[in-house]
């Protein structure tokens, strides 16, 4: 049996591994939006039938837009559960006060980019990073 005092570890990973299921449900939905919208470019654009192709391949459609989006939704959700349980790890074994910038600076980072892959903001930030300016 578990002990007492080790049931929330537990429970933690039980809404992380659910959490992360439902991330990839949502990317998985994204995933046939995006293959929809580029669909309807492609069919706007003329006679292009190297796109037609392989929009009429449903093999295709599974594997470059839906299985795609859900992994890479899945696997940020849990990286960000496994970033937040590190820097709550982290932060029980250092005393803050003796703490170094360097200190700081992991646990701040390990915060921003956990919360933002629970949150599933960081698969959105890494299909939008190419359209930033200077990339």
């Amino acid at each position: 049996m578990i002990a007492d005092h080790h049931w929330y570890f537990w429970l933690y990973w039980v809404i992380a591994l659910a959490w992360t299921l439902i991330q990839c449900i949502s990317g998985w939905v994204y995933g046939t939006y995006e293959f929809e919208k580029h669909k309807a470019d492609n069919s706007n654009s003329g006679d292009n039938r190297w796109a037609k192709a392989f929009h009429s391949n449903k093999w295709y459609t599974v594997v470059a837009y839906k299985l795609h989006h859900a992994l890479i939704y899945g696997s940020c959700s849990a990286v960000g559960f496994g970033l937040v349980y590190a820097d709550v790890w982290l932060l029980k074994q250092i005393k803050v006060s003796d703490a170094s910038a360097g200190t700081g600076a992991i646990v701040i980072a390990f915060a921003v980019v956990g919360v933002a892959g629970i949150s599933g903001m960081l698969a959105k930030l890494l299909y939008k990073a190419d359209k930033l300016p200077g990339m």
